[in-house]
């Protein structure tokens, strides 16, 4: 049995995420890639069990946390402001993309307090038919 390699592992260092093509300096924290299906109930009535077939995943809304900054809130209102789908694309330290499309529909300062450093977030409603897409940028 080959030994495991830990240098395959995929890390958060260097992750860059985009909204509309400008990149989110500041994030610091991303909502779920995908998710579970729905389920569809196919019990027949001479079951005993219930049965069931996967339907679709939902989407639904997408978080960008981030530490409030006017570069990166300006670019997120401006998206929110346009309503208009915008493509997400994140890109880990290897290449490696996640992209999908939505409507930014939120974008607010959180909660303040004392001796910390101001956080935002945004939501964006998914809106990608395939859900998010996995694919590689070349170096």
């Amino acid at each position: 049995m080959a030994a495991l390699d830990i240098s395959k592992i995929l890390t958060t260092v260097g992750v860059k995420v985009t909204v509309g093509g400008t990149e989110i300096k500041w994030a610091h924290d991303l909502g779920d890639f995908g998710g579970e299906p729905s389920g569809l109930d196919g019990t027949p009535l001479s079951s005993l069990v219930r049965m069931e077939k996967s339907g679709v995943v939902e989407q639904g809304q997408w978080e960008i946390q981030y530490f409030y900054n006017d570069d990166d809130y300006t670019t997120l209102e401006t998206a929110k402001t346009g309503a208009q789908s915008q493509e997400i694309v994140v890109t880990m330290n290897n290449g490696t993309t996640l992209t999908n499309n939505g409507v930014v529909t939120a974008n607010y300062l959180t909660g303040l307090q004392v001796n910390s450093i101001a956080d935002a977030r945004a939501v964006v409603n998914l809106s990608n038919p395939n859900g998010w897409v996995k694919g590689t940028t070349t170096p």
